[in-house]
Parts: structure tokens; C-alpha cells; sequence
């Protein structure tokens, strides 16, 4: 038996280790490429003042688009096995830690 070395990388449930920190990375730049559409629909929504633009509904829409992209993502990581609940009070780690 080797020393095993921790590699925060790849988790140790990970169907493909590869592909891990790539669905970490899409999540992030998804999350904030949502949060640019939402204050750039408020900041058209303040411009136009509330004229009825199409400007705001076209970046509430790309904002929906974005969030669905984004939910489609995370429901991939945990189908695939690259993400999961690692929280203290969930049940199996405190099945695991007793």
C-alpha cells in the first residue's frame, strides 16, 4: 500500500475526474453571467424608465436561458457523479464519521 495523496482536483466518487473542475468552472461563469443579465435588464429598465423596451425583456430572457443552462449543468454534475452534497449534516457523511 502506497501514501495516497490528496487531490482536490478529483473528488473520490467521481465517474470521470476530468471533467470535474470543468463543471465547477461553467457553474461559476454561468452564475455570473446571470447575475450581468439581471442588472443589465435593471439597468435598461431605469434607462427607459419603464416605457415598455424591449431591451429589459430580451435580457430577462437570455437571464432564463442562462438559469436554465445553469440548472441544466448542476443536474448533469450530480447525475454524472463530479458533484455532491458533501454538507456535515447530510446523511451519509454522518453515517460515514460515527
Amino acid at each position: 500500500m502506497g501514501f495516497h495523496q490528496y487531490n482536490p482536483l478529483t473528488p473520490f466518487n467521481s465517474a470521470s475526474g476530468d471533467t470535474y473542475m470543468w463543471i465547477k468552472i461553467i457553474i461559476v461563469l454561468l452564475f455570473i453571467a446571470n447575475i450581468l443579465a439581471l442588472s443589465g435588464a435593471f439597468y435598461t429598465l431605469l434607462l427607459d424608465q419603464g416605457r415598455g423596451g424591449k431591451r429589459t425583456a430580451n435580457l430577462l430572457l437570455v437571464r432564463v436561458v442562462l438559469a436554465l443552462l445553469l440548472l441544466g449543468v448542476v443536474v448533469y454534475g450530480v447525475w454524472n457523479g463530479d458533484l455532491g452534497v458533501s454538507a456535515p449534516w447530510h446523511a451519509d457523511n454522518r453515517t460515514a464519521t460515527q
